[in-house]
Order: C-alpha cells, then sequence, then structure tokens
C-alpha cells in the first residue's frame, strides 16, 4: 500500500467531521486509513462516505450519466485499449491469432519480459487475448470472440 497524498480539505469542529482527499497505490483499505487515522489522534474515526474519483487512466470527469446514454454517447466512449494502457501489451499478426483463438500458445518475442500477464490486440486495436508468460510462450488465459466471424 502507497499513499501517494493525504489532504485534509475541510474541518468542522463543532460536528467533528473533516473532509479528505486521499490518492493512493491499488489494494488500500480507505476505511483501514480512516480508523488508524483515528487512533493517531488518540478517537475513533469511521468513514460516512467514499468517493473514487480516478482509477487507472480513468477520472470522473470522463464519466457519463446513465440516464443520458443515447446513440451520440458512443463517439466519446473511449476505446477499450485504453483500459490497458498501464499494463503490458503486444500486437499480434493473424497467424498469432489462429493460433491463439484455437487455444494454442505462441512464441514469446525476443525482447519479452518474463513471468507475468499480457495483453493482446490485434492490429485494429481489439483485444484479443489476456497472456500469460510461461517458459519462452504466451499460454492463453483467456481469449475473446472475435466479431469477423
Amino acid at each position: 500500500v502507497t499513499i501517494h497524498s493525504l489532504s485534509c480539505d475541510a474541518f468542522r469542529l463543532d460536528k467533528g467531521e473533516a473532509h479528505c482527499t486521499l490518492s493512493c497505490s491499488k489494494g488500500t483499505y480507505v476505511r483501514s486509513i480512516v480508523r488508524d487515522i483515528g487512533e493517531a489522534l488518540g478517537t475513533y474515526a469511521h468513514s460516512s462516505g467514499i468517493r473514487r474519483t480516478a482509477i487507472g487512466p480513468f477520472s470522473l470527469d470522463q464519466a457519463i450519466a446513465f440516464d443520458t446514454i443515447g446513440e451520440s454517447t458512443f463517439k466519446d466512449i473511449v476505446p477499450i485499449k485504453k483500459m490497458f494502457d498501464q499494463c503490458p501489451q503486444t500486437i499480434l499478426n493473424a497467424a498469432q491469432k489462429e493460433a491463439l483463438s484455437c487455444g494454442k500458445s505462441i512464441p514469446l518475442p525476443a525482447d519479452a519480459e518474463t513471468g507475468g500477464m499480457v495483453f493482446a490486440f490485434d492490429e485494429k486495436d481489439e483485444i484479443v487475448a489476456a497472456l500469460k508468460k510461461d517458459k519462452g510462450t504466451f499460454h492463453p488465459v483467456k481469449v475473446f470472440a472475435n466479431n469477423e466471424q
């Protein structure tokens, strides 16, 4: 767990309330941080509300309210590949894509790091598979449906 920043934006002594902003790594239990702050102050603390404003490359200011979604909204949808910008990726050629669609492993490129998950895309930036690096190959963990068939 890493706390990148923590600030107290507002405090009401009469109500014993504080409004804080926290930037943290994945896996952080925000309610535990609130409890720990209370303990450090020699009292108890709880959260009355938590609002996630960003995760990975996505932020709340990019969100679209569900009741406003219409046909014109689809032009504003972020491509799925953007979700994986912070993850290891590879672009597949046609032969690799075909092999994975049959559940076969494919050789790792010479410059590939070892271990971990890799997300595979085709030349059109469509997701093809989630791959696990294993002993010189990419082994398919999940292959996504191909809409071109």
